[in-house]
């Protein structure tokens, strides 16, 4: 005699495990569909005894690093009776050789004092602007894939009234055609 006890719950838990299975087996499926779906090149084809060639290609993206100031401080320098501040930048990285990484800023900017609220007119001189495979010159360097290149930069302001100066300015910096 059959019992009846749970009668829905085992029908219940019966289709779950088909359903399961099914899932199990479409999945196999379409793993195996998958893996049989051939991968190739284009190939050339001889019935001849002979020799062939292949064209091999790789292309690497030029990549670079620029190291720059995250803060200056100037000093005053009694010889030129101005306050100066110098301060390292730089390139490396692996370039194409019709390319160039450039490094700018402006040519000046302002300090301004913090209890005066005046502004003093600061100058920024960068001797080199740009860094690639060319040989180095007055204001190309020669940029390295393995260690910066750094070249000295340096800010200058004539300050005469005693206050607490500060002000800001932007790096421009960028891959581009030489």
């Amino acid at each position: 005699m059959r019992k009846f006890v749970n009668s829905g719950r085992e029908r219940r838990m019966k289709r779950m495990k088909i359903k399961k299975g099914m899932a199990g087996l479409v999945l196999c499926c379409v793993l195996a569909a998958g893996g049989a779906i051939p991968v190739h090149a284009d190939n050339n084809n001889y019935s001849e005894d002979g020799t062939a060639s292949c064209v091999v290609t790789a292309t690497l993206q030029s990549t670079y690093t620029v190291s720059l100031p995250a803060a200056l401080a100037l000093s005053y320098d009694s010889e030129d009776e101005r306050y100066e501040g110098s301060f390292s930048y730089g390139v490396k990285g692996n370039i194409a050789m019709d390319k160039k990484v450039s490094v700018t800023a402006p040519a000046s900017f302002d300090l301004t004092g913090a209890a005066s609220g005046d502004a003093v007119t600061a100058a920024i001189t960068l001797p080199f602007t740009a860094w690639s495979n060319d040989e180095e010159s007055s204001t190309n360097a020669l940029i390295s894939a393995s260690a910066f290149n750094l070249k000295t930069g340096s800010v200058s302001a004539d300050i005469t009234q005693a206050d607490a100066y500060s002000g800001n300015f932007s790096f421009t910096f960028g891959m581009e055609d030489k």
